[in-house]
């Protein structure tokens, strides 16, 4: 299991570089919500440590292994235990595809005159293990294209997979056979330990596409229906991840259950064919992929004929989404294995299909990039995938296939032919918009429309074996009209039926009108009331006409006003398009100089839009309207044109304030945006000369969060911004700020105790606190001291009387005897010392997983040090042991009426209270936030301007413990304690 958070972020910061430009993935950040995914991160690897540890504690309890042999050799992973004490084990989905997916008419040398091979491009994937990243596959083009994102670095049993699913997305095809689907992409490859926080972490990153070729199978859920086909935390973590990132889009497999009939006994529609979906399978915004056969591929590109793989997994989900989402071909597939550099295999499941589709995908991002000079969102790739697939299996989506089987050459032609042929938009509906556009229909083909869009996480269905309520969140729809008829989507009715009709439950939906003639109008309306008072969807067409339209590869540039620029453009026509076409350029900013070297045009061909003078014009982001005119018709292409200079104002910081007190270890630091900055530099010393820096950063977003291991409690901290562009640099704004008091209650026991050889079960030795007060806890250290022959057998664990369980050491073969260490998050890495005459773990050291997991919790009750000997012929003593905490003051009294006549009650409360008082800033609102006590935000509500507060808050799903409750008014801020004691 992979502990350390900062190595997380240095891991998957560092292997991005060779992915997409900065400038590009800047572009991509800025779109996240990078404060609520820093916090995920941090919050999912708690998470992933408290599962490992009751997972092991219940393995042990059931004498149930944590590692499952397979009599294939490999291994299937006990990561968690429900809460009805069902395991859950991660499995690998075992059971010429570029050839099936079209993937290869994008490369060079092929049918589509391409030549889109992933260059420049990376693709992310977590599996059952390590990666052979020295396999000839991963270098044989252009210097190493594999790394790995996490340890471990020792191949296992699970490792052939991994290998071959990542050569199956990026193989350079030095073996013919195993070329995969972007052969010049690269590739981070990490085990599936910690798989949600490291996703996480990744989209924080600007990650565009990953796989996941494992799940659970449904015969490990035999005892328990109830989990098949419903939305649970694994899937609404997944749903959260992708709407805080909503470039990023993970490629799950649909998993090999398809033969298996019987190990579901409460199959939906009673029809036990169907209904083999689990956990992460059933998020809305991820790609779910099914297995199909060879397919036999006409000349031209297009589908003569495919058949699916009986093992794969069906669906649908229990509220009736149509899943899986496509299909890939996963049978019979050719690619690298782990048993040497040059070795090969070809295997068959949906864990060959998936990376089919997932590298599929990637080659679509960098067409539509080399296209139009921006990457799609999640949910246009997804969308387009979807959109263009080919039919099979029923007429329709089904639960078997999904929208079919994935045709990447079709899906390609769709970018090539935007504005002329079809067109992808992104688009945002507004709560209680209409979305409305007429479309000439191309009377030689289907015309067909789809929206999708990314969904805030659902609720978690707490219902029993097939519940059907839907995880949907935002509910749009999309309608076809023509006079008078309307034409609706496509939905599923039953486990083997679908019709069109009103579709409550998808986050795709795509209307089909068949032989169409005409003008036809597309409507995009919603239902209720939008969660986030929006919804971004994307909308595709194909098979409509339109005489020309003109646009841009670079649809947006940044320059320096001492500089020129130039726009490339390219005018597309149909080609029974025969008038004269003019270009006019308008909306330019006064001052400023444009030409067009081609203003007229009879057929397709390229022009540039040439713009000078910019330094008379103020810096700022100017749209510039290209509009192309022929004697029947108009179409109009947007450029955008930021102006940049080496003038800036003084960045305006919002939090800390300056000279603020009782300031979290892991405060998130918060700027306003200054209008000429492309990025921003952050520093954090202990003096006002920033001799000696804490932190050194540029970044992109206007927050940032500090590790909980960088600052200490009780100090005065020194912190500075400027803002950055391409043209120079901008003068600091310096403040400071103080961490919080840090009081320490100590706590200790000194009776020896044994420590029995090579035994799991180990000795236990407990501290029992009771402090009157019982204190919120800011921060713990541990000191330990132990005889032992060898300390690196040892595994030492501390447990909270809430239950929380961390690890303090692990076993690592340090062969030094003896500990007198002291754990602290604020200390040096873990590491065995080899001094002569010295412990093995001396001084202070880091623990192997944070104590800062306790944070927030109260100190009263029983503390647990657990101590194993996981080595043989070795003994030793417990010593003593002693726990150190220090207390998290209250940042204000305790009492109900605080500034700004504001009143918080019931405090303490459950989880449910109101804010009530008189609003100082009503012209603008109120933001209500709620932190724990490392700083993280778990809860946000703006208000609308009104005169009166009187706010009802329910966070009931929070922990038991002491929070912060802030109050924003404009630049008035108000913090006040609260407890929730359930």
């Amino acid at each position: 299991m992979k502990l350390n958070i900062t190595l997380l972020f240095l891991l998957l910061g560092a292997a991005f570089v060779s992915g997409q430009s900065d400038k590009e993935r800047a572009e991509i950040i800025k779109s996240n919500n990078q404060v609520h995914l820093q916090q995920m991160v941090v919050d999912l690897q708690n998470k992933a440590i408290k599962d490992q540890e009751r997972a092991l504690e219940f393995s042990k309890a059931n004498d149930i292994p944590m590692f499952k042999e397979n009599q294939d050799g490999t291994f299937d992973q006990l990561m968690r235990v429900t809460n009805d004490g069902i395991p859950v084990y991660y499995s690998i989905d075992n059971a010429d595809a570029a050839n099936s997916t079209r993937a290869n008419r994008l490369h060079s040398g092929n049918s589509l005159g391409l030549n889109i091979e992933g260059q420049g491009m990376t693709a992310y994937v977590w599996d059952g293990g390590p990666t052979r990243i020295t396999h000839r596959e991963f270098g044989a083009t252009s210097g190493q294209r594999a790394t790995r994102g996490d340890a471990p670095f020792v191949l296992n049993s699970n490792s052939f997979h991994a290998t071959h699913v990542s050569g199956t997305i990026v193989g350079a095809g030095v073996n013919a056979s195993a070329k995969g689907m972007a052969p010049q992409a690269n590739v981070i490859t990490s085990d599936w330990n910690s798989d949600e926080a490291e996703m996480a972490a990744a989209a924080a990153n600007g990650a565009l596409i990953s796989n996941h070729s494992y799940g659970v199978p449904t015969s490990s859920l035999g005892s328990a229906p109830e989990l098949i086909g419903k939305y649970l935390e694994s899937a609404q973590i997944i749903d959260q991840i992708t709407y805080d990132a909503p470039y990023y889009q993970p490629v799950f497999s649909a998993g090999n259950s398809g033969s298996d009939n019987s190990s579901n006994s409460q199959p939906l529609d009673n029809n036990n064919a169907y209904d083999k979906l689990t956990f992460s399978s059933l998020s809305k915004n991820a790609m779910l992929v099914a297995n199909a056969q060879d397919a036999s591929i006409n000349a031209d590109g297009s589908l003569s004929s495919v058949s699916i793989n009986s093992g794969s997994s069906q669906g649908p989900t229990d509220d009736f989404r149509i899943k899986p989402d496509i299909t890939g071909n996963g049978t019979g597939v050719t690619s690298s294995f782990d048993s040497s550099d040059n070795a090969y295999g070809t295997i068959s499941g949906t864990s060959m299909s998936s990376p089919n589709v997932a590298g599929s995908m990637l080659l679509l991002q960098q067409y539509y990039n080399e296209t139009n000079g921006i990457f799609m969102k999640a949910a246009t790739v997804k969308g387009l995938t979807m959109h263009t697939a080919d039919d099979a299996g029923i007429n329709g989506p089904d639960a078997i296939w999904g929208w079919g089987l994935m045709n990447t050459m079709k899906a390609a032609n769709v970018i090539t032919d935007d504005l002329v042929g079809s067109r992808i938009e992104e688009l945002v509906l507004q709560n209680g918009q209409t979305y409305s556009i007429t479309v000439e229909a191309d009377p030689n083909e289907d015309l067909l429309a789809s929206i999708s869009w990314t969904d805030p996480a659902g609720q978690i269905n707490q219902g029993g074996a097939n519940d059907a309520a839907p995880a949907l969140v935002n509910d749009l729809d999309i309608r076809i009209t023509q006079n008078g008829t309307v034409f609706e989507p496509w939905k599923l009715t039953g486990v083997a039926r679908n019709t069109t009709g009103d579709n409550t439950v998808d986050n795709f939906e795509r209307v089909d009108v068949s032989s169409p003639s005409g003008t036809y109008t597309i409507t995009v309306t919603h239902k209720g009331t939008l969660v986030n008072g929006s919804q971004p969807f994307s909308l595709i067409v194909s098979g409509e006409q339109n005489d020309f339209a003109i646009r841009s590869s670079l649809s947006v540039i940044e320059s320096c006003n001492d500089q020129s620029v130039s726009f490339p453009l390219q005018f597309l026509s149909s080609s029974n398009f025969n008038d004269t076409v003019n270009l006019t350029v308008s909306n330019v900013p006064s001052g400023v100089n444009t030409s067009l070297s081609s203003t007229t045009f009879t057929s397709s061909g390229n022009a540039t839009l040439d713009i000078t003078g910019l330094s008379n014009a103020a810096d700022g982001t100017y749209p510039i309207t290209v509009t192309a005119n022929s004697p029947s018709d108009q179409r109009t292409f947007v450029v955008t044109l930021r102006i940049l200079s080496d003038s800036f104002t003084n960045v305006n910081t919002r939090f800390p304030l300056d000279n603020a007190t009782q300031i979290s270890t892991s405060p998130v630091l918060e700027w306003d945006d200054e209008l000429n900055a492309q990025r921003y530099q952050i520093q954090i010393g202990r003096t006002a000369s920033f001799g000696r820096l804490f932190v050194d950063e540029v970044v992109t977003a206007s927050t940032y969060r500090i590790s909980s291991t960088t600052l200490f409690p009780s100090t005065v901290y020194y912190w500075r911004v400027r803002p950055i562009n391409d043209c120079g640099q901008g003068a600091y704004t310096t403040q400071s700020f103080t961490t919080f008091q840090c009081d320490e209650i100590d706590a200790a026991v000194s009776s020896p105790i044994p420590i029995p050889d090579n035994n799991a079960t180990g000795i236990t030795s407990s501290i029992s606190v009771n402090q009157a007060n019982n204190i919120a806890i800011g921060k713990v250290n541990v000191e330990v001291q132990s005889t032992h022959e060898y300390s690196g057998d040892l595994l030492i664990t501390l447990t909270s009387p809430a239950g929380t369980t961390i690890a303090l050491t692990s076993p690592n073969g340090c062969a030094t005897p003896n500990l007198g260490v002291t754990f602290d998050d604020d200390a040096g890495a873990f590491s065995c010392n080899t001094a002569p005459g010295q412990p093995g773990y001396v001084d202070s050291v880091a623990p192997v997983q944070p104590l800062s997991a306790f944070n927030g919790e109260t100190v009263n009750g029983t503390w647990t040090l657990g101590v194993q000997d996981r080595g043989p012929a070795d003994l030793g003593t417990l010593n003593n042991w002693k726990i150190t905490f220090c207390e998290v003051p209250a940042v204000l009294s305790n009492e109900e009426v605080i500034a700004n006549e504001f009143s918080v009650y019931p405090n303490p409360s459950n989880g449910l209270f109101t804010i009530a008082g008189t609003n100082t800033d009503s012209a603008n609102g109120a933001v209500i936030h709620i932190l724990d006590l490392n700083g993280r935000v778990v809860f946000t509500k703006e208000v609308e301007n009104t005169s009166r507060l009187n706010e009802s808050i329910d966070v009931q799903n929070l922990s038991n413990g002491l929070y912060l409750l802030q109050v924003q008014q404009g630049a008035s801020r108000t913090v006040e304690k609260i407890i929730i004691d359930k």
